[in-house]
């Protein structure tokens, strides 16, 4: 499942996130405007799996959601090279 954040940073929304999925579940995007929630079904705790989607949905930021186009990693865009990482 993908989540496009807009206009912030991975470090300003990462508690937030942290908070609604359990960080095995998450990968980032990196992106020139703000980055990609990549979130890893098979892997939710249980304990998260109910309402993820409506609590991410309801962030700040969040553009699109759901099955989209991400850029990939180490392409061009704009001038920036989108990366991929995981929350440590």
């Amino acid at each position: 499942m993908d989540f496009d954040f807009d206009y912030t940073t991975i470090e300003d929304m990462s508690e937030k996130i942290a908070e609604i999925i359990n960080k095995e579940a998450i990968n980032y995007i990196e992106t020139k405007n703000g980055f990609h929630l990549l979130v890893d079904i098979e892997k939710l705790d249980n304990n998260f799996k109910k309402n993820y989607y409506n609590k991410l949905s309801k962030l700040a930021n969040v553009d699109i959601k759901g099955d989209e186009l991400c850029p990939c990693p180490g392409c061009c865009q704009g001038n920036f090279t989108p990366s991929l990482f995981k929350p440590e």
